[in-house]
C-alpha cells in the first residue's frame, strides 16, 4: 500500500477508534487546533460540522489525484443511517429502512515538509471560515438587513477549503445569493403591494 494511502487508513481507523493522539498524528499540524476543537464540540457547535461522518467501516474505492506532495483518496464509508434514529425519537417506527448507508468522501493527504512523512489535510479554518461567513448572511437577511447581506455577498465569499473536495462542486456563492435575491423580491413585492386607506 503506498504511503499515502496508507496513511488514509490509518486515519480513518484512528477516526473509527476515536484514538485521539493517533488521529492528531496523521493530521496535518495546522489542522490540529481545529480537529481537536471540532472532536470535542456539541452538535450545535459550528465546529461540529467540519468532519466527516464516523465510519462504522469503510473501503477505499480509488485514487482521484496522485502528485508528487498530494493525493486525493475516495473513499465508501458506511456510516449510521439517521432516518431510523429521527423516527424513534418521535416515536414512530420505520420498518424495512436500513440502519446503516454508503456515504462517498475524498481526503486530501499531503507530505509534511522536510519529512517522508503523510498527513490527512482538512483545511478546518477555512471550513469554519466559511461557515461563520454564511451564518452571518444569513443572520444578516434574518434581521432585514438586506443591503449588508448583499453588500457581504459582493465583496466575496472565502474561498473553498483545500480539502481534497473540487473548488468545482463549491455552491456556496450560489446558494448564499438566492436567499439574498430571494429575500429582495419580497421587499420589492411589499412595497409594489397597495396600501389599504380609510375613507374620509
Amino acid at each position: 500500500m503506498p504511503p499515502p494511502v496508507r496513511t488514509v487508513d490509518l486515519w480513518l481507523q484512528a477516526y473509527a477508534e476515536d484514538d485521539r493522539p493517533r488521529l492528531e498524528q496523521l493530521t496535518v499540524p495546522d489542522d490540529r487546533l481545529y480537529l481537536s476543537a471540532a472532536l470535542d464540540a456539541n452538535r450545535d457547535d459550528i465546529l461540529s460540522g467540519t468532519l466527516p461522518t464516523r465510519p462504522l467501516s469503510y473501503e477505499i474505492d480509488e485514487i482521484i489525484e496522485k502528485q508528487p506532495q498530494r493525493w486525493i483518496v475516495a473513499l465508501k464509508l458506511r456510516v449510521p443511517n439517521p432516518l431510523p434514529f429521527s423516527a424513534e425519537r418521535i416515536g414512530e417506527s420505520l420498518s424495512g429502512i436500513p440502519e446503516t448507508r454508503i456515504a462517498r468522501q475524498r481526503l486530501l493527504v499531503v507530505r509534511l515538509p522536510g519529512s517522508d512523512q503523510w498527513g490527512v489535510q482538512l483545511d478546518l479554518e477555512q471550513v469554519v471560515k466559511r461557515a461563520r461567513y454564511g451564518e452571518e448572511v444569513l443572520k444578516l437577511l434574518g434581521d432585514g438587513a438586506l443591503a449588508r447581506a448583499g453588500a457581504m455577498l459582493a465583496e466575496g465569499v472565502p474561498a473553498p477549503p483545500d480539502n481534497g473536495i473540487s473548488a468545482a462542486l463549491d455552491h456556496l456563492k450560489e446558494e448564499l445569493g438566492a436567499y439574498v435575491a430571494k429575500a429582495r423580491r419580497r421587499v420589492s413585492a411589499l412595497r409594489a403591494k397597495p396600501t389599504d386607506s380609510k375613507p374620509n
